[in-house]
């Protein structure tokens, strides 16, 4: 290199893994390097390849298949064939994001789909599905709703594979009748009995690696291109070279020994082990949009145009629009988030919370998408679109798992290739050992090797085990968005709960209110209904329902503290007493006495800017159902617990109180929480943070296992590790029990694919292990290691009828 700004530019692109330039610089064709890495800009083959897929750009012609929110994102979902490991995952993410750097890319093996996240309008769908196609997977845009065909597109990858299974079989059973009749028989056997044996054998094997085994040759081809070690390159290079040397032994007319035997019956263990895997996959990981697949297919809903008429639609629940309204009866579905508007029914909640009972929703009542209607006659109103819908935010916080997932799973990734090529390294080095003790078992020893050596265990033991415990806790309610936060439950040493719709149930009630001015008692309620209108706090909900008495302009949020907002041409301001008077610049409020029954409810202080204290108003939270009962059952476990929050000492002593906390900590803004919670950090604590309020999004950021109420704020939920979605505190149960279990079958899981490999290879390296039995031995590791994962399913099986609760006492 002439200068260090060469040696920076060759730096910058190796570290971007295009290497491949320097096999095209040299080419007179300027877009050759292009056209290898899949770059958009003057692509000729594959915006020729894009044409397939054009209709995706197209607002009219792609409304089936795209979901699109109200800032124009488009979403995407693919159903793909040929995915198998994280090997495909990264590559396919890697050539996304190199087309387009904003987009967000969902890739789920198990499920064979890769969902696409595109913010920008101008980048072209057809051109990213096209590059997918172009790396040799097959691509196919899935539509919004249509779980049937993504079903029908896994049964077809399911048939195909028992296709591939069956082929094998018989052939195995045919090649190894024939290596039976000349392992007994050896030298005795007339010659003309075995060259017709090993003719049959050439003509079964070969049918058997070229339609049973050319996923392994596949996958191994585009591992070899994009220079990775993939898990199938030395599976593709023990079974091509045990066919490959045998035909040439047969062709040749030797009567030396021949390994069809070895490469039919490994293609048939190894392509019966990963059927049986793939099986257990989709049960274990399940789609991500299985709860979709719940929903009714068409709906017809009563939209109200721009003109004022209204009128009857049939379309797909991802269509909704707010305003749209609905009849249901008995046995429907709830297609889309909606409010009652009309009538009394019993509702099964169970797909989203986990919740076994039916609870009764009437008139003002919420109802989230997929639940079902019980009993009783309801009509509903769309209170979201699609985008912005719950099963939609369940949607973005898996993906959000399966992305931590991927960081977590890069390094196994990476061992795995070095694995692979330690293993072949490791091959040579033994053959050349036999080489002087006895050339003639050279090639079976290096065959039993490759076949007995594999990483897929090892890359399994954790991906598999977490993605089972995510969907076990998803099915009873709890929704991880962090699978490394399993990890941390473990190590809590501290449970350090918010208060207000947290340990009580967020739906706090005006029980009193104490005028400070001239102002009526339903003034007052007026003008903090108009400023609380804007506000996600959970108080605020006890403003909801009454009149305002303007509309609020000029709203501003200081989190924790309180709002203001201009009413009527003046400004207000509505929070705690200390903020409200700091802002109003009252130095003096010792006149100000609070009412003496209503010491340990939370109180709202109202003011007026250029005149002073308007009210304070008083309101009250009961506790959940369960949070007694969660809070004994972490201190039978040795757990400590705490209260941090940020309302008044005497309420948050008093529901410590009742609750047996002997920590609290009250009064504390967002910072001092977090500071706080170093504090305990710097005490040797390991915390676990419960909140779900806006002011709660710094706290739960910091602590080492952040966990959020799905009734709390959207930036609680997005800075928390793991959502109880039925509001339970009693899931804490099942969350700790899986936790534990995870861990449990994690370890075991990586002991075994250890194990195997430290027995497995020195036995092959002495020659004390044939290749058909390297075969087996190969599949059983890996199928052991996701059979051993359905065990954590029953960590929950003897308590998980007591972690629900109904907070409503329905």
């Amino acid at each position: 290199m002439c200068c260090l700004g060469c040696k920076a530019a060759a730096e910058l692109i190796t570290g971007s893994g295009l290497q491949q330039f320097y096999q095209h610089r040299q080419s007179r064709d300027p877009d050759a390097f292009y056209a290898r890495v899949a770059r958009a800009d003057s692509l000729a083959p594959l915006a020729v390849l894009a044409q397939r897929w054009q209709y995706l750009d197209s607002v009219t012609d792609a409304d089936e298949y795209l979901i699109v929110d109200t800032q124009g994102k488009r979403t995407l979902r693919l159903n793909v064939a040929g995915l198998y490991c994280a090997s495909c995952s990264w590559l396919i993410e890697r050539t996304i994001t190199h087309q387009c750097q904003s987009a967000r890319v969902h890739v789920d093996v198990g499920s064979g789909t890769v969902t696409l996240d595109v913010p920008e309008t101008e980048t072209s769908l057809a051109l990213l599905v096209a590059a997918i196609a172009q790396l040799g997977y097959q691509p196919q845009p899935a539509k919004i709703g249509d779980y049937a065909s993504r079903v029908a597109h896994q049964r077809g990858e399911r048939l195909l594979a028992l296709k591939r299974i069956l082929v094998a079989g018989l052939g195995s059973m045919q090649v190894m009748t024939f290596a039976v009749a000349t392992y007994v028989h050896g030298d005795s056997l007339p010659a003309l009995y075995q060259r017709y044996f090993h003719l049959v054998s050439l003509l079964v094997a070969t049918a058997v690696v070229f339609y049973s085994a050319k996923p392994f040759f596949s996958n191994a081809l585009r591992d070899l291109q994009h220079r990775r070690m993939g898990m199938d390159v030395p599976v593709a290079l023990a079974i091509g070279a045990a066919y490959a040397s045998s035909v040439y032994t047969v062709l040749a007319g030797n009567n030396t020994h021949v390994y069809f035997d070895s490469a039919v019956m490994f293609t048939f263990f190894l392509s019966l082990g990963r059927f049986v895997e793939m099986q257990v996959r989709h049960r274990v990981l399940g789609a991500p949009d299985e709860v979709v697949g719940l929903l009714p297919a068409r709906i017809r809903i009563d939209r109200c145009g721009a003109s004022g008429r209204v009128q009857t639609l049939d379309i797909q629940p991802q269509q909704v629009a707010v305003g749209d309204r609905l009849k249901l009866n008995t046995n429907d579905i709830v297609p889309f988030d909606a409010q009652v508007l009309d009538g009394v029914a019993q509702i099964d909640e169970s797909t989203i919370t986990g919740e076994p009972d039916p609870v009764v929703r009437e008139a003002g009542d919420a109802l989230s998408a997929a639940s079902r209607v019980v009993s009783g006659k309801v009509l509903i109103e769309s209170r979201s679109g699609w985008a912005d819908s719950s099963i939609a935010r369940i949607e973005n916080l898996l993906q959000s798992a399966d992305r931590h997932a991927k960081e977590q799973a890069h390094w196994v990734e990476t061992l795995s290739h070095h694995f692979v090529f330690a293993i072949l390294t490791i091959t040579v080095m033994v053959g050349g050992v036999w080489y002087w003790l006895d050339s003639t078992r050279i090639f079976e020893v290096c065959l039993a090797m490759l076949v007995a050596s594999c990483p897929c265990a090892f890359s399994l033991a954790a991906p598999v085990a977490r993605s089972a415990s995510i969907r076990v806790l998803r099915r009873l309610g709890v929704l991880v968005s962090n699978p490394n936060a399993l990890h941390t439950v473990r190590r809590v040493t501290l449970w350090c709960f918010d208060k207000t719709g947290t340990l009580t149930r967020g739906r706090p009630e005006l029980v009193a209110v104490q005028r400070l001015s001239s102002l009526t008692e339903q003034q007052c309620l007026a003008i903090a209904a108009s400023l609380e209108q804007q506000s996600d706090h959970v108080l605020s909900a006890a403003f909801q329902g009454i009149t305002v008495s303007a509309e609020a302009t000029n709203f501003y949020e200081e989190t924790g503290f309180g709002v203001a907002a201009t009413v009527g041409h003046q400004r207000f301001y509505l929070g705690q007493l200390s903020w409200v008077t700091s802002k109003l610049a009252l130095a003096d409020t010792s006149s100000v006495a609070l009412l003496d029954d209503c010491v340990h409810t939370s109180i709202v202080t109202l003011g007026e800017a250029g005149y002073g204290l308007h009210a304070i108003f008083y309101l009250q939270d009961a506790l959940r159902a369960t949070s007694r009962d969660a809070v004994n059952w972490l201190t039978t476990q040795q757990a400590k617990t705490a209260i941090l929050s940020g309302d008044r000492v005497s309420s948050v002593a008093d529901v410590a109180k009742n609750l047996g906390v002997s920590a609290y900590y009250a009064q504390a803004t967002p910072e001092q929480k977090v500071a706080i919670l170093n504090r305990l950090h710097d005490q040797g604590e390991k915390v676990a943070m419960l909140g779900d309020g806006v002011n709660d999004a710094p706290v739960l950021a910091a602590a080492d296992l952040s966990l959020a109420m799905s009734s709390g704020s959207d930036l609680a939920m997005s800075n928390a590790d793991i959502v109880l979605l039925n509001g339970s505190l009693n899931q804490l149960h099942n969350l700790i029990a899986v936790a534990n279990k995870t861990e449990l079958i994690t370890q075991q899981n990586k002991w075994w694919a250890i194990a195997y490999n430290g027995i497995a290879l020195p036995v092959a390296a002495a020659g004390l292990l044939t290749p058909w039995l390297a075969a087996i031995g190969m599949s059983l590791s890996s199928l052991l290691v996701v059979l051993n994962t359905l065990r954590i399913s029953r960590a929950v099986k003897t308590h998980k009828r007591s972690s629900f609760s109904n907070e409503d006492g329905n």
